[in-house]
C-alpha cells in the first residue's frame, strides 16, 4: 500500500500521469512502495514481469551478463522514469530479459501488471508515456 505522500510525490516525478480520484485510490492500495539499497536487485534474467517500476529517487542499472562476466548496461533507470523491457514483459506476458539493480540507494512504486494495463486502456496519457519507453532506450 503506498501512503498519500508516497502518491504525492509519484505525481510530483510523473506530473503526465495524472488519475482520476478513484483510480488514485486503487493505485495506493495496490502499488507497492519498494526501497532497494545500492547493488540489490530486483529483477534477474527470466523473471517473471508483473511489476512496473517506476523510480521516485535514485536509479536502476538494466544490464545484461556476457560470458565473460562483464556487465553490458542496457540502460539506467533514473527518477521519473520508467523501464521498457518490464512493461513489455507485461504486455507481452514475456520474462525479464536482463537483470535490474540499484546504483544506489533507490526508492521505487511498483505498479501490478493489471493495473498497468487497466491505466493503459483508460488514460491516452498513460499510453503516451509506456509505448515511447522503448523508442526512447533506442535513441
Amino acid at each position: 500500500m503506498i501512503t498519500p505522500a508516497t502518491l504525492d510525490l509519484f505525481q510530483k516525478n510523473y506530473p503526465q500521469l495524472a488519475l482520476r480520484a478513484e483510480d488514485q485510490e486503487v493505485f495506493r492500495l495496490q502499488g507497492i512502495k519498494k526501497n532497494l539499497e545500492g547493488g540489490q536487485t530486483l529483477l534477474g534474467v527470466q523473471a517473471q514481469c508483473e511489476l512496473l517500476p517506476f523510480v521516485l529517487e535514485g536509479s536502476l542499472r538494466v544490464f545484461q551478463s556476457a560470458a565473460s562476466g562483464r556487465e553490458i548496461i542496457l540502460y539506467h533507470i533514473n527518477q521519473g522514469n520508467s523501464c521498457i523491457l518490464s512493461a513489455l514483459g507485461i504486455l507481452a506476458d514475456r520474462g525479464f530479459p536482463a537483470h535490474a539493480k540499484a546504483d544506489e540507494a533507490t526508492t521505487l512504486i511498483l505498479l501490478p501488471g493489471a493495473l498497468l494495463k487497466r491505466f493503459v486502456d483508460r488514460y491516452p496519457p498513460w499510453r503516451d508515456f509506456v509505448f515511447p519507453l522503448y523508442s526512447d532506450r533506442l535513441d
